[in-house]
């Protein structure tokens, strides 16, 4: 994953947690944005980012990310994956 991966990847997941922590538990991640953090059909990578607990389906409009776990556990998941990524920016 390139720089500029790795900061569309920060902003992507930091997005993620700012709604988590506003209570949703869902997203929809639209495919050009998933393709610009990710790369194309990458929807095994965002899973492996986001950590366990999160399923996610493809629909119309883009990429449908659920979170199954409680919403303390996702924001602390989210908060190091996201530690992380923005560390390797250096």
């Amino acid at each position: 994953m390139n720089s500029g991966s790795r900061r569309a990847a920060a902003a992507l997941l930091a997005r993620l947690k700012q709604g988590v922590e506003a209570g949703n538990d869902q997203f929809v991640i639209r495919l050009n944005e998933l393709a610009e953090a990710y790369g194309t059909g990458a929807k095994k990578e965002i899973l492996e980012d986001l950590g366990t607990g999160w399923e996610a389906r493809t629909d119309e409009e883009g990429l449908i990310v659920s979170r199954n776990i409680p919403k303390e556990v996702a924001i602390e998941q989210l908060g190091q994956r996201l530690g992380d990524l923005v560390g390797s920016l250096g």
